[in-house]
């Protein structure tokens, strides 16, 4: 049984079926990334109700939802935390 894409817009997400047959837990989707560019992201299963995780090349986000269409979110990089070394003495 063929299952078709969910398309919202211009944007669409292969169904979640792909990625079980094979163990690939990979599927493709076209969202909308910043800038507003479409792209081709790879993505993999739900973790939670809202957003999918997936890859744009070596940028890692995830997949979010709404009237306009996927849209593809990078995370973004976090800021140095300062810790100590190992004479004790702080490290930012």
């Amino acid at each position: 049984m063929q299952r078709e894409n969910v398309t919202i817009g211009d944007t669409w997400l292969e169904p979640e079926e792909l990625c079980y047959p094979h163990g690939g837990m990979t599927r493709r989707a076209k969202a909308i990334c910043e800038g507003g560019k479409l792209r081709v992201v790879k993505c993999g299963i739900p973790d939670t109700f809202f957003s999918i995780p997936a890859k744009l090349g070596a940028a890692k986000g995830f997949v979010s939802s709404d009237e306009s269409g996927f849209h593809f979110t990078a995370y973004k990089p976090l800021a140095p935390v300062a810790g100590f070394d190992r004479n004790g003495n702080l490290v930012r």
